[in-house]
């Protein structure tokens, strides 16, 4: 049972892992860089581990989360399951996909797949405050930590990172 719990809380919060996981990559990265007395642009580095842990694991596991297990996925938002999901997770796959691609080919490939992430969303979060406020939608995909953190945050710093990152 305890098991099970630990399980249920890790997949509930894979993207805050994914997350943690970049930050942790990049502060590897940075201090061996730093110890062979290369430059860091920490922004840079951090740009890239977010786009490809933290957009790319994230969008792929919520896409399959999206187009099959959408009985799951859409009551979690407070929706009911719809063949749109699958549209949806196709979509997430896609840009999950280009995200882990993107970890080599540079800050061009970065910038193409960082866009849409951002965009995609904060447009999420509009849909999802709109809920919240004309229909009481209090579910734990709709609000809380997917909307501050995952809609709202995660965006906005990964854009930071993206132009934080532009003397690189």
């Amino acid at each position: 049972m305890l098991m099970a719990g630990i399980v249920k809380e890790i997949s509930q919060n894979l993207p805050v892992l994914f997350f943690l996981i970049a930050i942790f990559v990049t502060m590897r990265r940075a201090r061996r860089a730093r110890l062979s007395r290369r430059a860091v642009n920490i922004w840079a580095i951090l740009w890239t581990e977010l786009t490809f842990y933290y957009i790319g694991f994230t969008m792929v596991w919520a896409g399959i989360f999206h187009a099959y297990f959408s009985s799951i996925a859409a009551p979690a938002i407070g929706w009911k399951p719809s063949p749109f999901e699958f549209e949806l997770g196709w979509l997430e796959i896609g840009l999950g996909v280009a995200a882990l691609l993107s970890h080599p080919r540079g800050k061009a490939y970065r910038a193409a797949v960082t866009i849409p992430f951002v965009i995609f969303l904060l447009a999420a979060a509009s849909l999802h405050i709109d809920q919240l406020v004309r229909f009481h939608n209090y579910a734990p995909g709709n609000a809380g930590i997917t909307l501050w953190f995952g809609d709202i945050f995660s965006p906005l710093f990964v854009a930071f990172c993206a132009l934080s990152s532009r003397h690189e």
